[in-house]
């Protein structure tokens, strides 16, 4: 296990620039933080490149499952490992792992497709409420937040390992999508929308949701074949849109898995 004693070491300057997309890209490398998510990280098909560990956490876990030792390991004082970390309060792990080459097969049937949702947190939230609920993927279309940024992997608590995703779809793909039988239903508060929970729909789905300020473009509402929107009784004008999408999802979950 090598020991980092300067924060002018290669390898903090290399966690520190992870943080910026544009360095991600050029490397193929993007962070994943903490016990849990590095632990998924493992057992996922992700290739890991490195595991960089806190004095602190090595300390508390001398006894513990070491799966880190199987990578290149570095440990390092806490101040530096806090300097490279994007939380709050570090855990004292994480490891750098490899973007994937992007791959997509059209043969399953239950996807989230989410344009230009630009908030990380909403991103990594409906990831995993996806995962929760028995969703196959999630599409993202190119004006979304990048899906390696540290706060989606936090969000997605580990999802992001377990599900397809799929970067930089544009609408043509939705329209590739319908012609193969899918049906394509927007979440949107028009006056035309059909109630969820009265709308029709069969086992190939995909559901769209927008960004709060703009909600779905009209190019990815031409493409569509309803648009559909969950009651409020309340004063609020509209739901989150990670909210929304787990509203959508839930009642897609409870129809296919009541069938069984």
């Amino acid at each position: 296990m090598k020991q980092i004693t300067s924060a002018e070491n290669s390898a903090v300057k290399l966690l520190k620039k992870l943080a910026k997309k544009k360095f991600r890209q050029e490397s193929g490398l993007f962070i994943v933080e903490g016990l849990r998510a590095c632990s998924l990280a493992v057992e996922s098909p992700f290739d890991i490149d490195s595991f960089y560990l806190s004095e602190s956490f090595l300390s508390d876990n001398k006894s513990s499952n070491a799966f880190w030792e199987q990578f290149p390991c570095s440990v390092m004082p806490d101040k530096i490992f806090n300097s490279c970390s994007d939380t709050e309060t570090p855990q004292g792990i994480l490891c750098t792992a490899k973007i994937p080459k992007q791959t997509f097969e059209l043969n399953k049937n239950f996807y989230v497709y989410l344009d230009n949702v630009r908030d990380p947190g909403n991103i990594g939230t409906i990831i995993r409420t996806a995962d929760a609920l028995g969703f196959d993927g999630v599409l993202l279309s190119e004006g979304c937040a990048d899906l390696y940024s540290p706060k989606v992997v936090r969000s997605t608590m580990g999802s992001v390992f377990a599900l397809e995703i799929v970067c930089d779809c544009d609408v043509s793909l939705l329209s590739d999508m319908k012609k193969q039988g899918y049906k394509i239903l927007a979440s949107a508060l028009s006056d035309n929308c059909e109630d969820l929970y009265n709308a029709e729909w069969n086992d190939k789905l995909v559901f769209v949701l927008g960004n709060e300020a703009n909600g779905i473009s009209d190019e990815v509402l031409s493409v569509s074949d309803i648009a559909v929107k969950s009651p409020m009784y309340g004063s609020a004008e509209s739901f989150n849109v990670s909210i929304a999408a787990a509203l959508l999802m839930g009642e897609a979950a409870r129809r296919k898995y009541e069938k069984r």
